[in-house]
């Protein structure tokens, strides 16, 4: 998640610093293939670290891009930055992922995260595709010498229909902390300089047709029937033990 740590001699000027406590403000508008990407942050109440939010349109259908943002394995082709991605264990609506980061300037990072898929589709057919990840280092391997391990990593991916499903709404929102001895302030300014590179590589990635081939499904629906409860009144009620 970290990106441009370079950057140092604008980051006193950068309205990413002003965001107000618990309020969006727009940090970035940046034009990607003819669209603009809004990239937003906030403050996060007991933090110094800032929740960025990146809100834009890729020319893809949401499936597509949803086949993308699954395909963890191959991150470290197309991910900015990624060095390593494999997945660990694969459980019942979740992955456990563990990634590195080769990031200029600074040493490698690494960290172990839970994917976890929360695609819905409503009664009217309309799916929302979403992935979120919460931090999970406990669950992968131990850290390595020269490589700083990221202590606070969460965030999702939102991928909605947009253009009658022939592009994507993507919300992408990150609120993460590289650990070592980076400076809070270069750390804000890194994490809202992703985005932009993010939405490129996601784009550029969903035109490969193996994202194009199989749609998945959405792991449930307001149109499947819910399970029914056993019935209290038919459980036998349980019986003394005799004398």
């Amino acid at each position: 998640m970290l990106r441009c740590l370079t950057l140092v001699a604008v980051l006193s000027a950068s309205p990413l610093a002003l965001a107000a406590e618990g309020t969006w403000e727009e940090a970035a508008s940046v034009d990607i293939d003819g669209r603009k990407l809004i990239v937003s942050a906030r403050s996060k109440e007991g933090s110094d670290v800032k929740e960025v939010r990146g809100v834009g349109v890729i020319d893809a259908p949401a499936w597509v891009v949803k086949n993308v943002i699954d395909d963890v394995v191959h991150y470290k082709d197309f991910m900015p930055y990624t060095k390593a991605s494999t997945v660990i264990s694969t459980h019942d609506g979740y992955v456990v992922s563990y990634q590195r980061l080769a990031t200029p300037v600074v040493d490698d990072r690494d960290y172990t995260i839970k994917i976890f898929d929360e695609s819905r589709e409503d009664a009217q057919g309309k799916v929302i595709w979403k992935n979120r990840w919460t931090e999970a280092n406990k669950l992968g391997p131990k850290p390595i010498d020269g490589v700083a391990r990221v202590p606070v990593n969460e965030g999702y991916w939102m991928l909605e229909d947009a253009d009658a499903g022939a592009r994507t709404r993507v919300t992408y929102y990150v609120y993460t902390s590289p650990g070592g001895s980076i400076p809070t302030f270069v750390v804000n300014m890194a994490n809202a300089q992703a985005v932009p590179e993010l939405f490129r590589a996601v784009g550029k990635a969903s035109k490969d047709p193996r994202y194009q081939a199989v749609r998945p499904k959405p792991r449930s629906s307001e149109k499947t029937p819910p399970v029914p409860l056993p019935s209290v009144a038919a459980t036998p009620a349980p019986q003394a033990p005799k004398p």
